[in-house]
């Protein structure tokens, strides 16, 4: 299929939720993702392409570290596939992410081009998924709270690394459904704090800023709640309050998420996602 094909045609919620998350990339990070990476390692690839050359990137469930830098990388469906090591700097277990890349190991690994204003933390961006997430940004990946003696309904991977993300200055939350089954009034349980559990627990990141769905973006207004701050094409506000199970206002600046350009997509389909990973 030639390039031209690849690039056309209408893109996949996925391909929209890489493109929206690469724009936010800012040259010089470092990226933290977790095991269900195809989304978050896609965009990550994608901004390193396109406008960020000198990111560099830590996929959590092998504990690679791999700098995407002029590699020809296959985007993989999840960081746990071993080939990835291929383009790894470094293989590490997990007990030594951390006494790699804190200080003052990480020093030299790290040195220069990092956005100042996160230099004193551990990683820039991390993304955490969630089984339930409510309005408040809390995520839940331990379970669904059982009834009689069960203690689960459904039990979820755990909290597994999600706690270092507070050493990380900024996390996206991102879910792969969008619907009231997801998106709650209340999570069953907490693995990471929205915004304001993360300031009256005093930890050391921003806490997160978006909850990113395959339909919507929502940012968190002062008080840590999340606000409505753009839908994708062909989503309506109505259609997200119908499928949302929590309340929500408009973000001031609220506005339908401008969709991936030609550009993008080519760059996507042709570089990054060659494969289609992105569009099964």
């Amino acid at each position: 299929m030639s390039k031209a094909a690849l690039s056309a045609g209408e893109p996949s919620w996925k391909e929209r939720m890489a493109v929206f998350l690469a724009r936010d990339v800012v040259d010089g990070e470092r990226i933290i993702s977790g095991a269900h990476t195809e989304i978050s390692f896609a965009a990550t690839l994608l901004a390193q392409k396109m406008h960020a050359p000198n990111i560099k990137l830590q996929l959590g469930g092998t504990c690679f570290l791999v700098n995407v830098v002029d590699q020809d990388v296959t985007l993989p469906k999840t960081s746990t596939e071993y080939r990835m090591i291929r383009w790894a700097e470094i293989a590490y277990d997990h007990m030594e992410t951390f006494m790699y890349f804190g200080a003052p190991g990480g020093n030299k690994y790290y040195a220069g081009g990092r956005p100042a204003t996160n230099k004193y933390y551990v990683g820039d961006k991390f993304f955490a998924g969630g089984i339930q997430v409510d309005g408040s940004g809390n995520a839940n990946m331990i379970g669904l709270k059982g009834s009689g003696d069960r203690k689960y309904a459904f039990r979820g991977p755990g909290s597994i690394g999600i706690t270092d993300i507070v050493t990380v200055a900024t996390p996206y939350i991102f879910v792969t459904h969008h619907d009231r089954r997801t998106l709650v009034d209340k999570v069953d349980y907490v693995s990471m704090h929205g915004p304001k559990g993360w300031r009256e627990h005093k930890f050391p990141g921003h806490g997160p800023k978006w909850i990113i769905t395959p339909r919507a973006i929502f940012t968190f207004d002062a008080n840590g709640r999340a606000q409505l701050s753009g839908v994708y094409a062909g989503t309506t506000e109505a259609w997200v309050r119908e499928n949302t199970g929590f309340s929500f206002n408009l973000a001031p600046d609220f506005a339908p998420l401008v969709d991936p350009t030609q550009e993008e997509l080519s760059v996507l389909r042709n570089e990054v996602d060659r494969d289609g990973v992105l569009r099964s």
